[in-house]
């Protein structure tokens, strides 16, 4: 176990730990279960339930909520909920990105043959691949795993997923069982990898340094919004583009402020410094939507 970078808690000053997690995993299992049974109850009814819950952006009734939806399922996409663990892991909350990380990657590989077996069309008629909802499972597993790390996050992962699943129906991109079902795959695969109780060693800490994380970060970025499709990250960006450089640099900024007031340094002059990144971000901000059109 020495060489690995990520290693499985032992028996011994762990077995109290592990013990302790027990009634938290098997609820989850049995939440899983259930969320499957009831997707499985549902099916029947999915196309009244559906034609219920959908927003239509053509009708001028329904069409601020339409605009309001198409932002919220973008929390869905697996390459949005990397880049939030990425600003985890910069915010020195390695551990819990890490473990919802894996959690997500599990549920994809859960979910990626089942839409293949089932070829489920959606309620848009887009494609086969409605059964069951990738955005959903991954939202859950990515988010189980946060919750269960900080639970004063438990009602906002719980809103989060909610929120997510009926925009996806609302938009007409799934069944309510095609969500039902996603969740109980994101739910079961955060079970799968909290029982796994996984701890970054010391080393790895050290390699996720935060100095380099928001270079990582950039050529993540840089790479899916121009090379390959990345329509998803373009939109994300587009809308929620200086929140996430705010939330990037928010810990050097805070962290330059403390060494200024812990060395006595005059604090002359930083409110302009602020200043002057706040306005950077909202010009690359602006360069970035004048790229796009």
């Amino acid at each position: 176990m020495a060489n690995h970078g990520i290693e499985v808690m032992q028996a011994g000053s762990g077995s109290n730990s592990s013990r302790s997690r027990r009634p938290m995993r098997y609820g989850l299992y049995a939440l899983a279960f259930a969320l499957a049974l009831v997707a499985v109850m549902v099916w029947p009814f999915d196309q009244a339930l559906s034609d219920l819950l959908r927003v239509s952006g053509h009708s001028q009734g329904s069409l601020f909520l339409w605009r309001v939806l198409q932002p919220v399922k973008l929390f869905g996409k697996g390459e949005i909920l990397l880049l939030l663990g990425f600003i985890l892991a910069i915010h020195r909350w390695k551990q819990a990105a890490v473990v919802a990380c894996i959690a997500m990657l599990l549920a994809g590989l859960v979910v990626t043959p089942m839409k293949f077996v089932f070829e489920r069309q959606r309620p848009n008629g887009r494609n086969m691949q409605s059964f069951p909802s990738g955005d959903a499972a991954a939202v859950t597993a990515f988010l189980v795993p946060i919750a269960t790390a900080f639970p004063a996050a438990k009602l906002v992962a719980v809103a989060g997923v909610a929120a997510i699943g009926l925009a996806r129906i609302a938009v007409g991109l799934h069944f309510p069982s095609d969500i039902l079902a996603g969740i109980a795959i994101g739910v079961f695969s955060s079970a799968v990898v909290l029982s796994r109780n996984i701890s970054l060693k010391p080393k790895v800490r050290r390699l996720l340094r935060r100095s380099w994380l928001p270079a990582v970060l950039g050529v993540f970025v840089v790479i899916r919004l121009f090379i390959g499709s990345g329509s998803n990250m373009r939109e994300f960006f587009s809308i929620f583009g200086p929140a996430v450089a705010l939330l990037t640099v928010a810990p050097f900024i805070r962290a330059l402020l403390r060494h200024r007031m812990r060395n006595g340094i005059a604090s002359i002059g930083w409110e302009r410094t602020l200043t002057l990144g706040f306005a950077a971000i909202l010009f690359a901000w602006v360069l970035f939507l004048l790229l796009l059109s």
